[in-house]
């Protein structure tokens, strides 16, 4: 699938308070942390490790899965970033992670 993504305000991702939100600040920067958190186990490891042992033990595969062929694409757009991923990893499981990354900051505009 490809996933078209826009984050309208990107400094608002920096506000969040989460210890799996982007850290990164140029678009490029962003494209990159969002393909290694879709495409290296570490990142989704260490979520699984924060969460309580009965919740971390009863998560969906689909929550864990990572796609080491996922590919993200970001550019700066005035004031905000588009993003395009290529990934196999289903709806549920990209839009899960990318909440985790951004929060509520983010518009997802076109999937082919």
């Amino acid at each position: 699938m490809k996933y078209y993504i826009r984050l309208p305000e990107p400094e608002r991702i920096r506000d969040l308070d989460s210890a799996f939100t982007f850290s990164a600040h140029s678009a490029q920067a962003i494209g990159e942390e969002l393909q290694k958190a879709l495409a290296e186990p570490g990142y989704i490891q260490r979520w699984r490790q924060s969460l309580d042992p009965d919740e971390a033990e009863t998560l969906e595969p689909e929550f864990l899965a990572v796609d080491a062929g996922a590919r993200v694409l970001a550019e700066q757009k005035d004031l905000h970033i588009e993003l395009v991923v290529e990934t196999r990893l289903n709806g549920t499981a990209f839009k899960h992670r990318l909440r985790m990354l951004a929060g509520p900051h983010w518009q997802l505009w076109d999937v082919r």
